[in-house]
């Protein structure tokens, strides 16, 4: 928190709090305390459900990558009141060594099951 508060202090205006490297809880629990700090300030906060991952080859991203459970979306959003949902669906940070393999099924299920914007990381390399 301390390094997302200095960056409030310098004038940013949005946050991604990116807690998907724990375990669900956790990542709630951190999350939450990003938006309980910043919504009173009047600042959305962005979170990330699944792993998006920055490996140098993305064969070995995939093997043990983390994708969105679109089942626990709806319950992390509620208890977050994140105002966008990053998601993982075989994209990755970084240059991309193939075609990238996207499940768009994942996309199409957690839409179905939150009302906040989804974000997709690593775009520019798809």
């Amino acid at each position: 928190m301390e390094i997302i508060h200095n960056a409030w202090t310098h004038g940013m205006n949005s946050l991604m709090r990116d807690a998907s490297a724990f375990d669900f809880e956790e990542n709630i629990r951190l999350t939450k305390e990003a938006v309980d700090f910043f919504h009173p300030l009047g600042i959305p906060v962005e979170a990330e459900l699944g792993h998006v991952g920055n490996e140098t080859v993305y064969e070995e991203a995939l093997a043990g990558y983390h994708y969105t459970d679109p089942d626990q979306a709806a319950e992390f959003v509620e208890r977050t009141g994140c105002d966008s949902l990053a998601v993982a669906i075989g994209n990755q940070h970084g240059v991309y060594t193939s075609e990238p393999q996207l499940n768009f099924e994942v996309v199409k299920r957690v839409r179905d099951a939150v009302s906040v914007p989804l974000v997709l990381h690593g775009a520019s390399g798809i």
